[in-house]
């Protein structure tokens, strides 16, 4: 057997002479049969690197409330609202880790990265939950709009509400 691409060898071994049984003409009867494979077990299972272990983990879809009621949606989506969510409550280092990860997203687009259309609509997604988990909580933050607390100040002018 001659192969042009290889300069003529396929690397097979070619039985010389004329017997049926004997050097690469195997026994027909120890032959594997057509379509069963010498390996049924398969080749030999990699093994699992963190990047496959939290992939699998990240694309597992756990159940969020939301003011829309309750979704579910996948573990790194919930992760990426709760950020968001503790860092709006004044947690400073939540902050910078959002901030450090927004520059990292940024700089991945101006390198000439594309998202796939798939992830610019959930990035779009992203924003819109927050917008509205943001407007919930300002709401949920301001029960009057007199903008007198409940001791009476105006805001820090330093004047006490008058009825008048």
């Amino acid at each position: 057997m001659r192969n042009k691409k290889n300069g003529g060898n396929t690397g097979k071994k070619t039985p010389t002479g004329d017997y049926t049984v004997g050097y690469c003409r195997p026994p027909k009867q120890h032959q594997f049969p057509k379509g069963v494979s010498g390996n049924p077990e398969g080749g030999r299972r990699r093994t699992r690197t963190s990047e496959d272990v939290f992939g699998e983990l990240f694309r597992r879809r756990t159940t969020i409330t939301t003011p829309n009621g309750e979704q579910r949606v996948p573990f790194i989506e919930a992760l990426g609202l709760a950020a968001f969510k503790e860092a709006l409550g004044g947690s400073v280092p939540m902050i910078k880790m959002l901030f450090d990860m927004n520059d990292r997203v940024a700089a991945v687009q101006t390198s000439g990265v594309r998202f796939s259309d798939g992830d610019l609509a959930l990035l779009e997604d992203y924003g819109r939950r927050f917008a509205a988990d943001r407007r919930v909580e300002d709401d949920d933050l301001s029960d009057d709009d007199d903008g007198v607390d409940s001791d009476g100040n105006d805001g820090g002018t330093g004047d006490k509400a008058s009825g008048a």
